[in-house]
Formats: C-alpha cells, sequence, structure tokens
C-alpha cells in the first residue's frame, strides 16, 4: 500500500532505488519525495486485571474473537504513556506499568506492535471501539500465531517477567 501522486507536489511516482530497493519515488527534479513504507508504531497491552487476563472484542468483530488493547501513539507521546492511555480510553481502567514484553512486526498491516504488561485496576468502562471484554485466567490463555499473540506467547514463556515494583513512565522530550 502506498502513494500514487507525490504529498508534497502532486507529481505521479515513479519506481526508483533508494536505500538498496525499488520504491516509489518523485521523479520531479528538486523534490526528492520516496515513500519509504515505514510501519506505523502500535501498543499492546498484556492486562492483568481482577487476577486474570483482560481480552477485548472490537465493534464489529467476529463474536469469539478476543485480542489485546491496542492503539496508535500520538505526537511527542512515549510508548509507555501511549499503552497506558489506551488502557484507560478503552477500558477506563486505571493502569499502571509492570515491563516492556518486546517489539512484534506486523507485517499485515505494516505495523510495529510495541506490547506491555500492564496491571490495571477498577470497574470496566467500554468504550465506542470495543463491544465486549473477558476474563481469561493466565494459565488458560493461549498465544494465536500471529499480531500481538506473539507478545502473549513471549510473555507467557517467561514468567520471571515481572519486576518487584512497577515501570514510571519517561515524559517526552
Amino acid at each position: 500500500m502506498g502513494f500514487q501522486f507525490c504529498p508534497r507536489c502532486a507529481t505521479p511516482l515513479v519506481e526508483r532505488e533508494a536505500g538498496g530497493k525499488a520504491r516509489p519515488a518523485c521523479p520531479k527534479e528538486g523534490c526528492g519525495y520516496v515513500f519509504w513504507g515505514n510501519p506505523t508504531p502500535v501498543v499492546a497491552a498484556i492486562i492483568e486485571h481482577d487476577g486474570a487476563v483482560l481480552l477485548a472484542r472490537g465493534r464489529g468483530w467476529p463474536e469469539k474473537l478476543f485480542a489485546l488493547v491496542t492503539g496508535f501513539l500520538e505526537a511527542n507521546e512515549t510508548p509507555e504513556a501511549a499503552v497506558l492511555r489506551e488502557v484507560k480510553e478503552e477500558t477506563g481502567l486505571e493502569g499502571e506499568l509492570v515491563g516492556f514484553v518486546g517489539a512484534y512486526p506486523f507485517e499485515l498491516r505494516n505495523e510495529l506492535i510495541l506490547a506491555f504488561h500492564v496491571r490495571a485496576s477498577g470497574p470496566i468502562t467500554l468504550s465506542d471501539e470495543l463491544e465486549a471484554t473477558k476474563h481469561i485466567p493466565k494459565e488458560r490463555l493461549k498465544p494465536w500465531p500471529f499480531g500481538t499473540g506473539m507478545a502473549v506467547r513471549d510473555w507467557l514463556e517467561r514468567g520471571d517477567l515481572v519486576p518487584e515494583r512497577a515501570v514510571t513512565p519517561r515524559s517526552a522530550s
């Protein structure tokens, strides 16, 4: 997926070598635009709530499909702040960052998932983005073979992932 026209000058893009690979680029002299196709950063939360892992079902998803709470970073926002914001916005829960789980490419959507372990408390209040949530005991949680499922797999395999105290989010600079 990409642009057909230069977003700077509206000239039709052509394929040309850039960074060792053929990429859509503007042929107009002096413009220099190249569509790099870099992945979009996304945060994901493995939420521990009421003694289980909280999964969510997005609006319009199949009835049995549940996943981690995810969302995009905003400008000048750290991943740590973004994941806590997403947990609050989508579930109404107050989150405490426990640790970073890992980074996972999600090629299907050209995203880079930054997954975190979050401990949350309070009553659940669903946002307009979600239809339902469900609690799965950690011992019954099974990872799925794509996207955020890889983070769940790693989190389950590394049972020592939980440090004694929570991580404090850094502020954006």
